[in-house]
């Protein structure tokens, strides 16, 4: 399965997945020197509330957009 990228609706799902990617990054960063700071290890962690969170918005944008998404 591929996106389409002749689509003229691509540049904005890939704009969005971009922006969600970047804050995702930035969120990460921080908890993750907070979480070394604390002595914690593991996947309990601030971070790893950080990320089923934005987990389960990239796939709400993979869904909104699933008609770019087509079978080789």
């Amino acid at each position: 399965m591929r996106i389409d990228e002749e689509n003229p609706l691509f540049s904005e799902f890939n704009n969005k997945w971009q922006s969600l990617a970047n804050e995702l990054n930035e969120k990460l960063t921080e908890a993750e020197e907070q979480d070394k700071k604390n002595g914690f290890r593991g996947r309990d962690g601030k971070s790893s509330e950080i990320t089923k969170e934005y987990s389960k918005t990239f796939t709400k944008l993979q869904k909104e957009y699933s008609f770019l998404y087509k079978d080789e």
